[in-house]
């Protein structure tokens, strides 16, 4: 019994020892001791050599394997506890005000675009252009007004795709192929729309047009002289080639400095909604009203607290300042628009396709329905018989000394062309020294025409001012500022009385009080002109010509 149990311990001293020097080091050597020493005066010299193979083959292999597999496994699933959490967020509940607003956002709020569409009226031209697209042929829209909101707004780089742009995509994926064209120049208004309109959308023979004038038809209180050219307008679309569908879009602005964060009680811009939609009404158009829509809903999204009623959603998280929209105000006009195009649809063929539109002027006036726009660039480009400047315009070039930079836009990003014109200060006598040291070499911009016949008007958008000194008469410069132009005959005798052209007091007045905001207007040239010479004095901003429009 004795020689079984010392080859038994024998074994096992054996195997501790050998799985030991495998494992070279990594497992500890107690226990191999301790077997030594209870064994050591129990065991016969003669067990020693056949277990030695037996023992020593079977530790060799496991630890070279198993510890790899120990080791390797926690890390082969590194990253599971971290996406658990962010799977969890959107579990999270949003209230009936907050989910409107996340909607809002998106577009896709259903009370919001049926309220912002205040009249279908006859949806005959808009459904043939929506069955053309499902057809598969290419259907053209234009997008006409105020390029704050209409066009790429480059210069504040605040807006990721305008309402345009977002229904250019939209379009394509649920309707057909379209192209849409972005056209206006910042505040621009109905009157000089009417002037350029030939260019600006019948040229690109479009099958929907929607017009965006309400704001800006509104500013100096001129909401009634701009709905004769607005009655106009409407009327020259809609008997063009291809018969086009008019929408009218009434948009809206605020105050943003004197808004008070009560979505009940903006100081919400005034406009010309009243009188629009009443032509609309006459000319049966679809309305799409964001004015009464946005204020409404403003005033809903409010978060109501044991404390205080907090505004989910107030102006200045719509408007840049006081007309320009950023991404939100964008995504709920885009909803709306989508939402008229969803009702044509499903009006389909019920819809009056052979409506027949007035074809007398609600005002009775006929002031505007025939004019032509020439485009700066058929000037620049040598493309206009008869007309041409005194400097070489190459596109995207500048002429520092005398500061002129000819802009070539994009069809489709709403910008007219135009030719941009920098400080051009001349200093006269009793000017002071710090007024005179701004003087710059006086060279003048000349455009050579043909004798002017008929009404011609001068088309340009400037910011350039001299300060409110210049409206009562104060300033040196206020005969001049901030653009003017002296017309001449063949003869080289002027064409109208007085120094020069210049903008009305009216408008002057209003690049006093607003200096920062950009006006589009028209200078009328007078007959028996051949030459038109450009004088700009300012002190700030610039002036942007953009062509001549004839009556």
């Amino acid at each position: 019994m004795k020689k079984l149990l010392a080859l038994l311990l024998v074994f096992l001293m054996l195997f501790a020892t050998f799985t030991g020097c495998s494992d070279k080091g990594g497992a500890s050597s107690e226990p191999a001791d301790d077997v030594t020493a209870d064994v050591s005066s129990d065991t016969d010299d003669d067990v020693s050599s056949e277990p030695e193979e037996d023992v020593s083959s079977e530790p060799e292999e496991e630890p070279s394997s198993e510890p790899q597999y120990d080791y390797e496994e926690p890390n082969e699933q590194p990253n599971e506890p971290e996406e658990e959490p962010e799977e969890e967020v959107p579990s999270v509940e949003l209230s009936p005000v907050e989910q409107r607003y996340e909607n809002l956002l998106q577009g896709v709020d259903e009370t919001f675009n049926k309220d912002s569409l205040s009249s279908e009226g006859e949806l005959g031209r808009l459904v043939k252009a929506i069955k053309k697209a499902e057809s598969g042929k290419t259907v053209k829209i234009v997008f006409y007004g105020n390029a704050a909101n209409t066009a790429d707004n480059t210069e504040y780089e605040t807006v990721d795709a305008t309402y345009a742009d977002q229904f250019k995509e939209w379009f394509e994926v649920n309707v057909g192929p379209c192209e849409v064209y972005k056209a206006g120049s910042y505040n621009l208004t109905s009157k000089l729309a009417c002037l350029r309109v030939e260019h600006d959308v019948l040229r690109y023979e479009p099958d929907i047009v929607f017009l965006d004038f309400a704001v800006q038809d509104a500013i100096n209180a001129a909401a009634t002289s701009n709905a004769y050219a607005y009655d106009n307008l409407i009327r020259r679309i809609l008997q063009s080639k291809n018969s086009p569908a008019v929408v009218s879009l009434i948009l809206t602005a605020a105050e943003i400095n004197s808004y008070k964060l009560n979505a009940s009680n903006p100081d919400v811009f005034s406009s010309a909604s009243k009188q629009h939609k009443q032509l609309a009404e006459y000319y049966s158009l679809p309305v799409i009203d964001l004015e009464y829509a946005l204020w409404e809903v403003l005033a809903e999204l409010v978060e109501v607290t044991t404390q205080i009623e907090r505004p989910l959603i107030t102006w200045k998280d719509l408007g840049l300042d006081n007309t320009i929209y950023k991404d939100p105000a964008h995504s709920m006009l885009y909803g709306a628009v989508t939402h008229l195009i969803n009702v044509a649809k499903a009006k389909g063929s019920s819809a009056n396709a052979n409506f027949k539109y007035p074809t007398e002027s609600y005002f009775g006036n006929d002031e505007y329905m025939n004019t032509s726009f020439l485009n700066i660039t058929q000037i620049v480009e040598g493309k206009a018989k008869g007309y041409a400047f005194d400097l070489d315009f190459i596109n995207g070039s500048s002429d520092e000394l005398f500061g002129y930079q000819y802009l070539k836009n994009d069809d489709q990003n709403g910008l007219t062309n135009s030719i941009l014109t920098y400080k051009h200060y001349i200093a006269q006598s009793g000017d002071s020294a710090t007024v005179a040291s701004k003087e710059v070499d006086p060279h003048y911009l000349k455009l050579t025409v043909p004798e002017i016949k008929e009404d011609t008007y001068l088309m340009f958008v400037t910011t350039a001012q001299v300060g409110s000194k210049a409206v009562d008469g104060s300033h040196p410069l206020a005969p001049y500022s901030p653009i003017s132009v002296i017309c001449t005959n063949a003869s080289g005798k002027a064409t109208h009385s007085g120094k020069c052209l210049k903008l009305p007091a009216g408008d002057l007045k209003t690049f006093a009080e607003s200096p920062n905001c950009g006006k589009t207007s028209a200078l009328l040239i007078p007959k028996g002109t051949t030459q038109i010479e450009f004088r700009i004095y300012d002190e700030k901003g610039s002036t942007y010509i953009l062509g001549l429009a004839t009556k």
